[in-house]
């Protein structure tokens, strides 16, 4: 029985999954630069509320 030449057989396989890596991981450099440059990015705490913050009175022991 004979291989198929158009069949890729034995390790010569693997480089094409490799190859995808490659490109998967450029791709999300490539749209995260993209994203970090194509701001502008609402300053920190824009369009929220102030945090109110609750600052009770020190707990005395009574007196008498």
């Amino acid at each position: 029985m004979r291989a198929d030449p158009g069949i890729v057989v034995g390790r010569r396989g693997s480089g094409v999954g490799e190859v995808l890596v490659v490109v998967a991981v450029a791709a999300a450099g490539v749209l995260f630069a993209a994203a970090l440059a194509l701001g502008p990015w609402p300053t920190a705490g824009a369009g929220h509320s102030q945090v109110v913050r609750f600052d009770p009175p020190a707990v005395t022991a009574p007196r008498g």
